[in-house]
């Protein structure tokens, strides 16, 4: 959609989402995980903050 990363995901690794609304009323969505490196990426309003 609108051609940006909304979500990610990776078919062979160990991974775990967190998510939730924070004060200001953002959603925010947290994946961590992988096989052999782990990944991090931030969602902010469905929106890419953070990706390492």
């Amino acid at each position: 959609m609108n051609e940006e990363l909304q979500d990610t995901h990776s078919d062979i690794a160990f991974r775990s989402i967190m998510t939730g609304h924070i004060k200001t009323g953002e959603h925010i969505k947290v994946s961590l995980g992988g096989a052999f490196k782990v990944y991090c990426h931030i969602f902010v309003d469905d929106k890419l903050a953070l990706s390492k």
